[in-house]
């Protein structure tokens, strides 16, 4: 057992879930998981993938220096991942969870090799966020960052089953503002890009409201997805 490195004071159990054990073949018994994924509550102004309406988002990846969850009673947290990738809209990435009453979870970000040189050739190397899509006049837009955010979640003790499904879900039209990438001006590649030099008060503004566009869901037995935690900044 290490001690965490997060805010919560408690002890970590380690050990980062393999995607190929996760399954329910028959035989196999039912394993609680955690997935991330990309969403959008206004899909007027900002739509995932290459179709639909607004800004499109076609890639986000995210680096995760520890996502972990803590139980109601105060004693232990369960680290599920540590320094690793994902990609949003991959929807690969399933990381398996204890059962228990889950009070809190942490989800911090550091910079890594996100594997973003293969979408944009001359960014950054190490990120924490890389996303990348389409402005409303076809644009290719590039959001890259490497900011160390830690975002908390507080569901109202939620009881963690052995064939439960948990997502952590950024909605995009939360953390990036229309009007703000509608008035993005191309630069001599004809790119709209947002980093710390460029259009930095962009960044700054979409840093405010990171914590607030993360929510925690449990997928429901007919397949719905049930809000049990919005982010908070900590």
């Amino acid at each position: 057992m290490t001690r965490s490195r997060l805010l919560l004071p408690w002890l970590l159990l380690m050990g980062i879930f393999d995607p190929g054990c996760a399954g329910t073949e028959t035989g196999n018994p039912p394993r609680a998981s955690l997935s991330l994924s990309l969403e959008s509550s206004d899909a007027q102004h900002f739509s995932i993938g290459s179709a639909g309406a607004g800004v499109k988002i076609t890639e986000a990846q995210i680096g995760i220096r520890q996502l972990a969850l803590a139980e109601c009673n105060a004693q232990a947290v369960t680290e599920v991942a540590q320094g690793v990738t994902v990609n949003l809209r991959g929807g690969e990435s399933a990381f398996e969870v204890p059962e228990q009453q889950l009070c809190v979870v942490e989800l911090s970000f550091g910079p890594r090799d996100i594997g973003w040189a293969s979408v944009d050739p001359g960014a950054n190397p190490q990120l924490s966020l890389g996303v990348a899509g389409l402005t409303t006049v076809a644009a290719p837009l590039f959001i890259e960052d490497d900011a160390t955010p830690l975002v908390v979640f507080r569901p109202s003790t939620f009881q963690v089953t052995a064939d439960s499904q948990l997502i952590l879900s950024l909605d995009v039209a939360k953390a990036l503002n229309f009007g703000e990438i509608a008035q993005l001006s191309p630069n001599n590649a004809g790119d709209a890009v947002i980093t710390s030099q460029l259009n930095g008060p962009i960044l700054t503004n979409i840093h405010q409201r990171w914590a607030a566009s993360w929510n925690l869901y449990a997928v429901s037995g007919g397949g719905g997805k049930q809000l049990i935690a919005t982010g908070e900044a900590q």
